[in-house]
């Protein structure tokens, strides 16, 4: 699974943007099913267990549960205090999911 994404440290964390290779989050609607970046995000979450993984999905959702005892609270702090911005403002790296 090809994707992009942008890292960037908060609170000793890696937040980790990921969204589907040509999206444009920032669009007018959704474009793409959370599924697979869900799968990339538990995935890349239990390898690299300081990483906190946001997928955004477009019209600048983001795809992640506040709920979760252990990311919720860091989530909330981060989107608290770091305004996300476009994704023309970000660096994006690709990279492809390879579960070993």
């Amino acid at each position: 699974m090809r994707y992009l994404f942008h890292d960037i440290t908060y609170q000793d964390k890696v937040i980790r943007f990921i969204k589907p290779l040509n999206i444009d989050s920032d669009g007018a609607r959704i474009t793409t099913s959370i599924a697979e970046l869900q799968v990339i995000g538990r995935y890349l979450e239990y390898k690299e267990p300081n990483t906190v993984v946001i997928a955004l999905l477009g019209r600048g959702i983001i795809g992640c549960s506040k709920e979760d005892k252990t990311r919720g609270p860091v989530i909330q702090a981060f989107q608290k205090n770091c305004k996300r911005l476009p994704d023309a403002s970000y660096v994006w790296k690709t990279a492809e999911l390879v579960i070993d």
